[in-house]
């Protein structure tokens, strides 16, 4: 076992707001949600690649990257991450503390800033520097611009009770599973007790949506929460209804599980 960080130089370009700065680290997930824990960690190829020899490798304080500038970090710390913390946390102790069988929960949120918390964090889950189409649009949003976006992107969430962590960038596949019909682009970030894809479809897999409300970052709406969930490998697991590529971002791509 080894200590495999992801970062770029101590100077370089800001994944967030392209300018060349000092970077900093950004947790991914934000530990305010998760606390401060040593975590064993592979890369998503790694673990797909069945039957290879795996590298794990230890982070004592989460899955981070050094890839932000602390201007972009202290935005993205201290005006977003707080509301998606207390989602996470709030849906936790709801759902710990359930005895009786239910469908479904629901709870208030402010959409905008859990939806620009996930994006920071996804734009922060990188090392290869990349403009790409999407980029552009996770910026766009992230930077209150959505109508500069050059896709309409999609947050799409579900029960995730899981202890294992995944945080994956830009990967190709089937808008529907068992279907080679029609592909797109998704990155996934997971970990108890949510799980949020993102991309540029209009649904998938009859996940409910978290919808992004133009110009109004905190304005409350009650959204569902189905007691209802999927295998801790869902949706990327590579199966019969599923293939999956990707390009320079999965390198970054985590999968990662406390340390016992």
């Amino acid at each position: 076992m080894h200590d495999h960080k992801f970062k770029k130089e101590k100077i370089g370009i800001c994944n967030i707001c392209n300018k060349k700065k000092q970077l900093t680290w950004d947790h991914v997930p934000p530990k305010g949600g998760t606390g401060t824990v040593s975590i064993v960690q592979e890369t998503v190829l790694q673990k797909l690649a069945a039957g290879n020899e795996k590298r794990y490798s230890l982070s004592q304080n989460g899955i981070k990257y050094r890839t932000i500038c602390k201007e972009c970090n202290d935005k993205l710390g201290l005006e977003y991450d707080q509301e998606l913390n207390k989602f996470v946390l709030g849906v936790k102790d709801i759902i710990e503390k359930i005895r009786s069988p239910l469908k479904f929960i629901s709870y208030k949120v402010k959409p905008n800033l859990i939806i620009k918390s996930i994006f920071g964090h996804l734009l922060a889950a990188k090392v290869a520097s990349e403009n790409t189409k999407i980029d552009k649009s996770l910026k766009a949003y992230f930077s209150g611009e959505s109508e500069k976006a050059e896709s309409k992107l999609h947050v799409y969430y579900w029960l995730y009770p899981f202890e294992n962590y995944v945080v994956l960038r830009d990967v190709v596949m089937p808008k529907v599973r068992g279907s080679l019909e029609n592909f797109g682009m998704f990155s996934i970030l997971k970990y108890f007790p949510i799980g949020y894809i993102v991309t540029d479809f209009e649904g998938y897999e009859n996940l409910r949506e978290l919808k992004y409300i133009k110009g109004d970052d905190n304005r409350e709406e009650k959204i569902i929460i189905d007691l209802k969930f999927t295998h801790p490998d869902w949706p990327e697991i590579i199966d019969n209804g599923n293939i999956l590529s990707g390009g320079k971002s999965v390198d970054s791509s985590v999968s990662a599980i406390k340390k016992k």
